[in-house]
């Protein structure tokens, strides 16, 4: 995990959680949490024009497909190049969404 977390271009603390642990396991390098929601629009403002290609993993199905599409009238740039709901059938699905990740 921590080769992974060193190799990331970037790591949004997306849970208290993350923000208790990093307290925990670092003396608290992760000062708050930072919602994928609440930077999401911040990200594909600043994207326009650049190489960025994004996947939305997570919520159902039909939310999933729901702000895909959302994202894409606000954002017509957007370079989403895949999705999935946060819902797994299988292990084997899962690491089917992790290789095309």
């Amino acid at each position: 995990m921590r080769e992974l977390l060193l190799a990331a271009d970037g790591i949004s603390a997306d849970g208290q959680s993350l923000v208790f642990a990093s307290k925990l396991v670092s003396g608290g390098t992760v000062r708050e949490r930072v919602a994928t929601t609440d930077i999401f629009h911040d990200i594909a403002k600043q994207v326009r024009g650049v190489n960025f290609p994004m996947y939305v993993l997570g919520a159902s199905e039909e939310e999933n497909r729901l702000a895909v599409q959302q994202a894409l009238v606000l954002y017509p740039w957007l370079q989403i190049v895949g999705s999935h709901c946060g819902y797994f059938k299988s292990d084997a699905d899962m690491e089917r969404v992790i290789d095309e990740i």
